[in-house]
C-alpha cells in the first residue's frame, strides 16, 4: 500500500477523474509545482514510498493531453448544500 507505484496510479486515477469531473488536468502539475516549492523534505526518492513532487510534474504533464480529451469546461458541476 506505502509505494511509489501506488501512489503513481493514484496520480494516474486522480487527474483522470478530475478532468472528467470538468477540472482542468493542466492544474495537476501546478499543484505538484507548488507542493515542490513548499516541500522541505530532502529524501532521495529511492528511500521514500512517494515520487519525488518534479518526478509527479512530468509524468502529470505527459498524462495530460491525453487527459484534456476527457476534459469538458463546460460540464455542470453538482452543486451541495452545506448544511
Amino acid at each position: 500500500p506505502n509505494s511509489r507505484a501506488a501512489e503513481k496510479e493514484a496520480d494516474l486515477m486522480g487527474i483522470e477523474l478530475a478532468a472528467k469531473a470538468g477540472f482542468n488536468p493542466a492544474a495537476a502539475v501546478t499543484l505538484w509545482q507548488k507542493m515542490s516549492a513548499v516541500s522541505k523534505s530532502g529524501t532521495p526518492q529511492f528511500l521514500s514510498t512517494h515520487p519525488e513532487p518534479s518526478n509527479r510534474q512530468r509524468e502529470l504533464a505527459q498524462l495530460e493531453p491525453e487527459m484534456r480529451k476527457l476534459y469538458n469546461p463546460d460540464a455542470k458541476h453538482a452543486i451541495y448544500p452545506l448544511d
